[in-house]
């Protein structure tokens, strides 16, 4: 390879580079004009909207009054009133609890008022004024705590370690939760009152969670006795052992260390027994706790009241209707301008 060769090589590669940096200047060029011409283009789109609705504006004000006032006179924007329930649900029967809500919102949704009056014992006239049942659990730090304690509880310690306290919140869903409020609206706000009973038997129609009622019923009761029984045998032996320290105290004393060793071993043995005695009682204050938290599928905490709290009905149907007669006039009125517009385009 000559000399001449060498110094063509360099010449060549700068000829490349050169034509490789105008590629990407060109490039970023396009792509800047693209961005600018983008902006430009929102910036025009959004002057024509503005000048459409300034042109348009009392019509589409009067649509948005007009919706308004429909929606509040018309039949679903009566007065409402609203009523809560604090449930906490037993035996796993949260998604139970959730699912049978949701039914009772769809009766409600699909106006199935005969099927609501037959569940709740309503008349067809209360049933009618049934609107919406919602759900959602009750969550505060407090709750989490505790939950988060009997977790602990109940768990081997190599699953404790792998599950730390955030861990275990952030994994919780909704039917961990250990309380749930359930949240009613009717245009009746004496209807309220009438709706527990029904509620809770719904859960009665779930033969795996009865089931599951009477096998926990009978389990308690089954401890309890064993548990009655070990105390009375408990307090008896502890009778017979203050009997026999009380013959040993009448004899004459010896006062040698080995009556002094059977006398202490004596003592120990009775406060055994005084301690037994305290963790039977403390067992069945739990199964007593149990008893009263599991006798029923639901335990409701805090019932309906009497009479329902008014809600604001002001946002609801009669903003729906305004915002919808909002959206109809503004599409008539881009279609009439749509009209004009092709009525004088004439082609190129």
């Amino acid at each position: 390879m000559n000399a001449n060769d060498h110094q063509q090589k360099p010449k060549d590669e700068e000829v490349d580079l050169g034509g490789l940096f105008m590629l990407i200047g060109n490039g970023f060029k396009k792509l800047f004009n693209f961005i600018g011409g983008l902006f430009v283009s929102l910036f025009n789109f959004l002057i024509i909207v503005l000048l459409f609705i300034r042109h348009h504006f009392i019509v589409l004000i009067l649509s948005l009054i007009i919706g308004g006032v429909l929606g509040f006179y018309s039949e679903d924007g009566k007065k409402s009133y609203a009523a809560t329930m604090v449930i906490k649900p037993n035996l796993n029967s949260a998604r139970q609890l959730y699912n049978n809500v949701a039914y009772f919102n769809d009766l409600a949704a699909q106006k199935e008022f005969s099927t609501l009056s037959v569940i709740f014992n309503l008349s067809n006239e209360e049933a009618k004024s049934l609107a919406t049942f919602t759900i959602e659990p009750i969550i505060s730090y407090s709750l989490n705590v505790e939950a988060y304690n009997d977790f602990v509880r109940y768990s081997d310690t190599t699953t404790v370690k792998q599950v730390e306290f955030k861990d275990f919140v952030k994994n919780q869903i909704k039917y961990d939760y250990k309380f749930h409020e359930i949240k009613v609206e009717a245009n009746n706000n004496k209807v309220f009152s009438k709706l527990k009973a029904g509620l809770i038997a719904s859960f009665y129609n779930n033969d795996y969670l009865v089931s599951l009622k009477n096998a926990k019923a009978l389990n308690i009761e089954t401890d309890e006795k064993r548990t009655n029984k070990n105390l009375e045998q408990a307090d008896s032996l502890r009778q017979v052992y203050n009997k026999v320290l009380l013959l040993e105290a009448n004899k004459p004393f010896s006062g040698t260390n080995i009556d002094m060793a059977q006398g202490k071993d004596k003592r120990n043995k009775e406060l055994e027994l005084f301690n037994t005695q305290d963790l039977y009682r403390d067992k069945l204050i739990a199964i007593n706790n149990d008893k009263a938290e599991n006798q029923n599928i639901i335990n409701v905490v805090s019932d309906f009241n009497k009479l329902g709290t008014k809600t604001n009905v002001i946002y609801r149907k009669p903003g729906t209707y305004a915002f919808m007669l909002f959206g109809l006039t503004f599409l008539g009125l881009l279609l009439v301008e749509l009209n004009k517009y092709l009525k004088t385009y004439k082609k190129p």
